[in-house]
């Protein structure tokens, strides 16, 4: 390889090499000039007033105001040198404008308050603090481990998760961690941010328009996923549970749309036979209700939507699913026959079904799953 072919790419390195120094260089003795510049002003005000005074006090104020001039120029000193390392601490834009005002006495043209206050002008925006991360769970780690190390209380752990206080964390298991404590909710018709805020007992919607950044009307879309800082789930009374055949209504499917009460019935007559949470090694996210014999009556917990009806895979068998319109989901599982259609509206206590052990199931039984935000949650906190 020739002499000739290795100079010139050396020769173009150091001409961009020379070029990024100087313009950085540039930059940096303007802010030091201009630095320099205020903290002389500074102390020339300073001056005339410490001047007025000792003439006023015939000299007596000497002594101490001498080492309080001593110790405001060290600590403008470190004030300037703190300035080169964080923007946070003085902004060029806020120094243009001190500056601005003291130009006529300083002589500093307008020109160079505006190229000052244009150096450095690329600031990276922000990476929103607004956004929901996930956590994996490890070894040893238990929920308020998990609530003190992401800064967020227990209880919001919980409620975004779906968890109770006695819930088993496993190795590996996904966690959805908010930015702050509180509730995530997702919007159905009829949100506003006024009503969001009173559901969970804020006092003003601010918070909610601040963390999801909204901006006026706040206009709010169906499905829309907001976190609501300090939010309070609200508490929903237990109904009394009662099997008489009055207890349910026998109408026939509703035609028009029927949001939930978020009050949920005891689904159909029986004990319940398993609970929800781990068991032998798998989680279990819903509860069993048995009656020792198949073919009880299976009543819809709220009024809502109709999402599903019919043979479900993955092992659910004849199931219906419903979608209660109001963040709340539930889903009856292993019939022996179902008594509503998809894509129709029932109302609270309708017939839905009739238990069975269709899918993968043992013995007769309903499999009857909450979700909350699309999330499983354990079905006796709102029965």
């Amino acid at each position: 390889m020739s002499i000739k072919r290795i100079g010139l790419p050396f020769i173009i390195f150091i001409h961009f090499l020379f070029s990024y120094l100087a313009k950085n260089l540039l930059i940096l003795w303007q802010k030091i000039v201009t630095i320099v510049r205020w903290i002389l002003y500074q102390l020339n005000k300073w001056n005339r007033f410490f001047v007025l005074q000792l003439m006023w006090r015939r000299g007596k104020l000497g002594r101490p105001l001498g080492h309080l001039g001593i110790i405001i120029v060290t600590l403008m000193i470190l004030f300037a040198s703190s300035f080169t390392r964080s923007s946070n601490v003085f902004s060029d834009t806020n120094l243009a404008a001190i500056l601005k005002e003291s130009e006529v006495e300083e002589g500093l043209s307008e020109d160079f308050l505006i190229n000052f206050a244009q150096v450095n002008t690329n600031i990276p925006a922000g990476q929103s603090a607004e956004d929901i991360t996930e956590y994996e769970v490890k070894v040893g780690d238990t929920l308020s481990l998990i609530a003190e190390e992401n800064h967020i209380t227990i209880d919001t752990l919980l409620a975004v998760n779906g968890l109770g206080l006695n819930d088993l964390l496993m190795p590996g298991q996904k966690l959805k961690i908010l930015p702050v404590s509180g509730l995530e909710h997702t919007v159905v018709v009829g949100d506003t941010v006024e009503s969001i805020a009173t559901k969970y007992k804020l006092d003003t919607p601010q918070p909610i328009i601040e963390i999801n950044w909204l901006e006026k009307p706040y206009d709010l879309e169906v499905g829309q996923k907001l976190i609501v800082p300090g939010g309070i789930v609200p508490e929903v009374p237990k109904p009394v549970v009662t099997y008489a055949a009055n207890s349910y209504v026998s109408s026939q499917p509703s035609v028009a749309p029927v949001a939930g009460t978020g009050q949920f019935l005891w689904p159909t007559p029986g004990y319940m036979s398993r609970g929800y949470g781990w068991f032998y090694g798998y989680f279990h996210g819903a509860i069993d209700i048995a009656n020792n014999s198949c073919g009880n009556p299976i009543y819809a917990a709220d009024s809502g939507y109709v999402e599903a009806s019919g043979w479900k895979a993955g092992g659910w068998g004849n199931a219906v699913w419903l979608d209660h319109q109001n963040g709340y989901k539930s889903k009856y599982a292993h019939m022996t026959s179902v008594a509503v259609s998809g894509g129709t509206y029932v109302n609270r206590g309708q017939l839905i079904g009739y238990s069975g052990q269709t899918g993968i199931a043992y013995g007769c039984h309903l499999h009857f799953v909450v979700e909350l935000n699309g999330v499983a949650i354990n079905p006796q906190a709102v029965l």
